[in-house]
């Protein structure tokens, strides 16, 4: 063999080698996050998060890698360790990667959302909008992010937007129609949330927000019939219970509403206050239909829990006499036949002989008696 061919054979396998050794890792890269991603299946997370971090240390451009750790971290509730992993993979994403852009930041939406950093959620979601203008997931979850903000004028928006895209996303109607409630918008969210129970009829929740909007429209029957079938559901139970109650207080059905009280109560939890709401409201109607020893109650044990809850404690200063004596709350608590016969007697300790008499309301009662009279002298009638 010449000296030029032995040169040229020794240049061949120099080339041959080179190239092995940068191309064999990535030739058996996608072998090795293959194996990985079997581990992730299997919920051998821990595993995996060691050979990703191995793997990254000898390729820390690998987009795949970084999009698997930060998998891995999301699924573990690392969520600090997710983030930067999936920001990473953003970093090193270019047009055709194996992972998609959308994809990566939809994860990272939803970890900033778990987190509880709802604005950077939202600048994802927006960012998709931009991306994925005709997918109404998007739409959805700005619209979501901003009702839990508490900003519904903004969360109208997106959620029209969503139920443009799809007119079937009952989700999107239903929150539609709690962020109108709150801006109280009643004829567009009882609109939105009958939309929304078109397409699931057998959804609740909606169904107390329905019921709340009739109640503001005047349609309290309705409202009724809608607070009734929203009660069934054991997560808003109280609150459809107290709000059926208030119903019955509008149509001037006091002993009614007591009931409605009554029955939510068993369903509140002691002191909560949905508990002192519905106390106080049993106590305003039992003071309408005067049955005050109810309402004082009521009024004492809102007391005894918040001390300075609205009125309560003038309403006890009003009635302290009654909570004090005997006879005076027999007096004002007695039906209508114990209220004429306290009257009659009255009148006759005063001297005076009952000729008739007439119950005029619950409250009122009319006496003609005779005036007691000393031998010689006139009797009087006295009204």
């Amino acid at each position: 063999m010449t000296l030029i061919g032995f040169i040229i054979i020794i240049g061949l396998l120099f080339f041959i080698f080179t190239g092995a050794y940068f191309l064999f890792p990535s030739i058996m890269a996608p072998k090795n996050l293959t194996a990985i991603e079997k581990l992730i299946e299997n919920n051998r997370f821990r595993e995996a998060q060691t050979k990703l971090i191995s793997f990254l240390e000898k390729d820390e451009r690998n987009l795949a890698a970084h999009y698997l750790l930060a998998s891995c971290y999301h699924k573990t509730s690392q969520l600090s360790e997710a983030v930067v992993e999936y920001r990473q993979a953003l970093k090193y994403h270019t047009p055709g990667s194996e992972v998609g852009e959308n994809l990566i930041r939809k994860k990272l939406a939803r970890c900033f959302r778990e987190m509880g950093n709802l604005n950077e959620s939202k600048n994802e979601f927006l960012i998709l909008t931009t991306k994925e203008p005709d997918n109404y997931e998007n739409y959805f979850e700005v619209g979501k992010l901003f009702h839990e903000s508490g900003f519904y004028d903004r969360a109208v928006n997106f959620f029209t937007k969503a139920v443009t895209a799809n007119a079937k996303h009952a989700e999107s109607w239903a929150l539609m129609g709690q962020s109108q409630f709150q801006i109280k918008n009643y004829n567009e969210a009882k609109n939105s949330l009958l939309r929304t129970l078109k397409i699931q009829p057998d959804q609740k929740i909606p169904r107390y927000y329905l019921g709340l909007s009739l109640r503001f429209t005047g349609d309290l029957e309705w409202a009724q019939k809608e607070l009734e079938l929203a009660s069934k559901e054991n997560s808003i139970k109280d609150k459809a219970i107290l709000a059926l109650g208030m119903t019955y207080c509008d149509t001037g059905n006091f002993q009614k509403a007591i009931s409605e009280f009554n029955r939510g109560l068993q369903y509140v939890s002691s002191g909560s206050n949905t508990a002192l709401e519905m106390h106080y409201l049993l106590a305003m109607a039992a003071e309408k239909i005067k049955s005050i020893d109810l309402a004082i109650q009521n009024w004492e044990t809102i007391f005894k829990i918040k001390p300075d809850y609205r009125d309560v404690q003038q309403k006890l200063s009003q009635y302290s006499d009654l909570r004090t004596h005997d006879s005076i709350k027999d007096f004002v608590i007695a039906n209508t036949d114990q209220f004429s016969e306290i009257c009659t007697k009255i009148i006759e300790n005063m001297g005076l002989s009952v000729l008739n008499s007439k119950l005029i309301s619950d409250n009122i009662f009319r006496s003609l008696a005779m005036e007691g009279a000393g031998k010689g002298m006139k009797k009087q009638q006295v009204l």
